[in-house]
């Protein structure tokens, strides 16, 4: 049924609980396994005065999500499966937006990722990726609930 999973990471609970059941989901239909890792990189206005190469704050940032892309995929492999993996940088744009692009663009024909479980208050004060992905996605999405 699904052949491609399209699973966003960020490695906190709710991420891994997600990764933990795609891999089930994958297992089962003998699918691919894609892991996205979205950076929020720092984006600067017009006119700053206090000029910074850019590359001297994303080079980190970078190397920190490409830390937490290869423990997923770790994860993924420990368990069976061999993922093929994204790491994605945000320029300013919201982050449900720069996923989904990337689940389009990989053929995706589903998403599994977690979620905190807030209420709606808690979504409008905070903003949700999940929720952002939930009202945009042209595929299925799978939530999965924190347990914590």
């Amino acid at each position: 049924m699904y052949q491609r999973i399209f699973v966003p990471v960020d490695n906190s609970a709710q991420s891994n609980q997600a990764l933990d059941e795609a891999v089930k989901i994958a297992k089962a239909m003998n699918s691919t396994l894609i892991l996205a890792l979205c950076v929020d990189l720092p984006h600067y206005g017009a006119g700053n005065p206090e000029h910074m190469d850019s590359f001297v704050m994303e080079h980190p940032l970078m190397d920190e999500g490409k830390e937490m892309l290869q423990a997923s995929c770790d994860r993924a492999r420990e368990a069976g499966i061999e993922p093929e993996s994204e790491l994605l940088a945000n320029h300013g744009h919201k982050t449900s937006k720069i996923l989904l692009e990337c689940a389009k663009a990989n053929e995706a024909d589903v998403i599994v990722m977690g979620t905190h479980g807030h209420t709606f208050l808690g979504q409008a004060l905070m903003g949700s990726v999940a929720e952002g992905i939930l009202q945009a996605a042209e595929i299925p999405v799978i939530m999965i609930r924190s347990q914590a």
